[in-house]
């Protein structure tokens, strides 16, 4: 038995569920792609191999620097990381002060209510309306002043 103790936050972190799967059926919010990869992109990846000895570029450059150009943004307004669970923890890793309130649509991303107390930060999930709608101009007395708002 380990003498290791996580942080009472963390321990009351809500657990991820990951959704049921029905045989063969493709998770498309696993960002699983019902198709193989095509001839291209095995190809960059055996490529890609000839350096996995070598430690890979932290920041991602040449990457962010091809999608900004192809978006038509600098590399410095691209974010990448290894999911969207990540980059979201790192956002609100910056912008997120202990207490801060994180409002979010609920039920939508599961990595919502596990990455805001992750930061320590305060979940305020929304529910949906009807047809997933929502109306973020609707008063919310409940909220304080710092809060961040993100559709």
């Amino acid at each position: 038995m380990s003498n290791l103790r996580f942080r009472p936050a963390v321990l009351s972190l809500p657990r991820y569920k990951p959704s049921k799967s029905a045989p063969d059926a493709v998770k498309i919010s696993s960002n699983e792609m019902p198709t193989p990869p095509s001839p291209a992109v095995l190809e960059a990846i055996a490529r890609e191999l000839q350096t996995i000895n070598r430690y890979p570029d932290l920041t991602a450059a040449p990457l962010r620097e091809a999608l900004g150009n192809r978006f038509g943004v600098g590399a410095d307004q691209v974010c990448v990381g290894t999911g969207s669970s990540a980059i979201l923890v790192a956002a609100l890793s910056a912008v997120c002060q202990p207490g801060t309130q994180v409002v979010f649509p609920w039920r939508s991303f599961e990595s919502y209510p596990i990455a805001v107390p992750t930061v320590g930060a305060d979940p305020v999930p929304v529910p949906l309306l009807p047809l997933f709608s929502q109306q973020p101009d609707r008063p919310r007395p409940h909220l304080r002043g710092d809060r961040l708002l993100r559709r």
